[in-house]
């Protein structure tokens, strides 16, 4: 019967490892992709202002 209580220990460790790990991965490629996507986002704004000044100077230049 100890057997089977250690192996339920073992288990619920293997299992919470995982988990954790898990958890850690999915957060870090979310972080990442979220990190993507605002900075494609704020580079792509700072573009259009770029883009949008310089043909505004241009204009009344």
């Amino acid at each position: 019967m100890a057997g089977n209580r250690e192996m339920e220990v073992l288990g619920r460790y293997v299992a919470t490892e995982l988990l954790l790990e898990l958890g850690r991965y999915v957060a870090t490629e979310l972080w990442l992709e979220l990190g993507r996507y605002v900075a494609t986002e704020l580079w792509l704004e700072l573009g259009c202002y770029v883009a949008t000044e310089r043909n505004m100077c241009s204009f009344s230049a």
